[in-house]
């Protein structure tokens, strides 16, 4: 689903975040 993809864009954008902090 087009809703699952978005989750995960934004919850890997969330983990790069994190990552660079």
């Amino acid at each position: 689903m087009a809703s699952s993809k978005a989750c995960l864009a934004r919850a890997q954008a969330w983990s790069g975040e994190l990552r660079i902090s």
